[in-house]
């Protein structure tokens, strides 16, 4: 992994590797999909081939452009509707409901 001048940071790499570890661990039968903004460091060829080794699909979307990112096409508009007019109690009740819907939407979308 590099930081954004390109260089290595063996810092910053630890800890992603560990985070796609544990989404393995946990989500074993299930594809896993990266989105990013196509900056030079979550492109670089040593990026790439980890990631590719990993068996993580990518997605770039143009840099520099948090506007275009599919979450705010699809995902945000249907949590938001989905959840209108409701009430919590707790914050935990919100990020549950939140969880919930998100896993009722079909991995086709």
């Amino acid at each position: 992994m590099e930081n954004v001048r390109g260089a290595p940071d063996p810092k910053r790499a630890v800890p992603f590797i560990e985070v796609f570890e544990e989404i393995r661990k946990n989500n074993r039968q299930r594809r896993i999909i990266l989105l990013h903004d196509n900056a030079s460091c979550h492109t670089s060829a040593e990026t790439i081939q980890f990631l590719e080794g990993q068996k993580i699909e990518l997605r770039g979307y143009p840099l520099y452009s948090p506007d275009l990112t599919p979450k705010d096409f699809y995902l945000f508009p249907s949590v938001k509707n989905k959840l209108r007019g409701q009430r919590f109690s707790t914050c935990e009740e919100a990020v549950d409901a939140f969880k919930m819907h998100v896993l009722e939407i079909p991995q086709a979308e």
